[in-house]
Order: C-alpha cells, then structure tokens, then sequence
C-alpha cells in the first residue's frame, strides 16, 4: 500500500472572515463548523491571512448575527485594524478541534486517505463534496483518473483514520460509471 501523500492537517479552519462588524474591530465570519456552539469552549484562536501570516489572539467575546458569528478580539480594536484581516481563515491546532459526532467523520480527515472496494485499492480520497439531501461525494484520485464515490453508510466496511484507510463495499459496477 502507498502511503498516503499528506498528513492530517496541524490546523483546521472553523470559520472565514467576512467583513468588519462595527467600529470597534469586531469581525464577522461565516461558520465552516457543523459543531454548534464551537466558539463557546475557546479561548484563543488563530486568524490565517490570506498573505500567509498566522496570528493568535485571546477571544474575548462571540456572539451570533445574521447568520454569522461575531468575533472580539483582543489586539484588533478598531476599523482599520479589523479590515487587515478580511477574507483570513479562523483557525484552531488540529489537536483541539472538538471531537467529531458518532459515525461522522471530519472532511480534513478524509483527505489523503487511501480507499479499497473489497480490498482492491482504488486510489486516494482528493476531495470531498457535499451534496445536499445526498450522501456526500468522494472525489478519488485514482489511475484511471477520477472517481466519484458516494461516502453512503451502507458502503462503508470501515474507517481507519490512523491508517489513513477507508475500506468500502461498492456495488458491482459502480466504480465502472467513472471510466473512460
């Protein structure tokens, strides 16, 4: 079995600045968490810029709005200071995500992996789409170019995150709709 070709990520983005929020440097995201109340339990956070930079700030306070969530931060206070950070990611250390739900599986933890239909290999897991009212899809890099796999319940023999494995029972022919 090749290994797989990148390790799980040291940081996972929990939400996106969308713009300022006021004139006292508050920022407002759009959540990419499907963990609710996520911002409750944190302290600090990190704010990657789309420059490349990544800063820690102390959270001071969060509150919803809008259908976004509000962010005070300690060392931005005001509109000029605030601006500098629109469109950075919000990220916290991999290692402090909270724990996926039962039987669900976080999307940065799929990638990479290596999947195998009755124990053949077919390639590795490039990406995942949502697809709504519809299992999620797996974009799999295999030989024979892309397949697209739907990551269903009913398919899934197993998930072995350390292994970086995902072990499924595809129906016959399903593998086939891809090819050339």
């Amino acid at each position: 079995m090749a290994a797989p070709s990148e390790s799980p990520p040291a940081w996972v983005t929990v939400a996106r600045v969308a713009k300022t929020q006021g004139r006292k440097g508050e920022l407002a995201a759009d959540l990419l968490t499907d963990v609710p109340g996520r911002f409750a339990g944190l302290d600090r956070l990190w704010l990657l810029a789309r420059s490349g930079e990544r800063r820690a700030f102390v959270l001071r306070h969060h509150w919803p709005h809008k259908g976004r969530v509000v962010l005070e931060l300690d060392g931005i206070a005001d509109l000029t200071a605030a601006s500098a950070w629109v469109g950075a990611e919000v990220q916290v250390p991999a290692a402090e995500r909270a724990p996926a739900p039962a039987g669900a599986y976080f999307v940065s933890d799929l990638v990479g992996c290596q999947v195998f239909d009755h124990g053949r290999p077919l390639g590795e897991v490039a990406a995942v789409e949502e697809v709504p009212g519809a299992a999620a899809l797996l974009h799999v890099a295999a030989l024979a170019g892309e397949l697209l796999i739907p990551f269903a319940a009913a398919y899934v023999e197993s998930v072995s995150l350390a292994e970086r494995r995902l072990a499924l029972r595809l129906p016959d022919g399903l593998t086939a709709i891809n090819q050339p």
